[in-house]
């Protein structure tokens, strides 16, 4: 959905600042965001299964399809949709929006949806890890899990840069 602002313009087509604007006011960014419902697509069994790039890229790809044929009654307005470790969420502005989701989750992959605080909680962690240049992100995943009485089965490595004889990893734990 594409909001244009109409504003009036001087006779030069430069906008006129003593002019309010022609639409009425809009909403904070804060203020959005507190009323945006978020809803996470994630595959049964998570965080022990989860969806792989290409399974996420795929998914926002149905969904934004199922958007165009769909005979939903009303609009299906959200304002963004992102890739998280092994789920993908997407902020919806009004409830209706959200239960289309709902609705529409592709078939296939054994998959559900989660709204608000049921959605569990991802983070990404940057990890610089000395004399590890050498090793595959799985050994220094059990290095660490090892080392700190840790469990890392769940955590995935979503960047890493070799630097000199160091490891930089960046994971998305879950």
């Amino acid at each position: 959905m594409v909001i244009v602002k109409l504003q009036p313009t001087t006779a030069g087509g430069r906008p006129s600042s003593s002019a309010p604007p022609v639409i009425g006011p809009h909403p904070t960014y804060a203020e959005e965001k507190a009323t945006l419902i978020r809803v996470a697509i994630l595959p049964e069994g998570f965080p022990a299964a989860s969806l792989t790039a290409e399974e996420l890229s795929g998914l926002q790809e149905s969904v934004m399809d199922e958007m165009l044929t769909s005979a939903w009654s009303g609009p299906v307005v959200f304002r963004g949709i992102h890739f998280r470790v092994g789920n993908l969420t997407i902020d919806y502005l009004d409830k209706g929006s959200a239960e289309w989701l709902k609705t529409v989750v592709p078939q296939g992959v054994p998959l559900e949806t989660r709204t608000g605080a049921d959605i569990p909680a991802a983070y990404n962690a940057t990890l610089f890890c000395p004399r590890s240049s050498d090793r595959s992100n799985e050994e220094i995943l059990a290095f660490i899990g090892f080392q700190n009485r840790v469990e890392t089965d769940a955590w995935k490595v979503i960047h890493r840069k070799n630097d000199g004889a160091g490891a930089l990893l960046v994971v998305g734990m879950r």
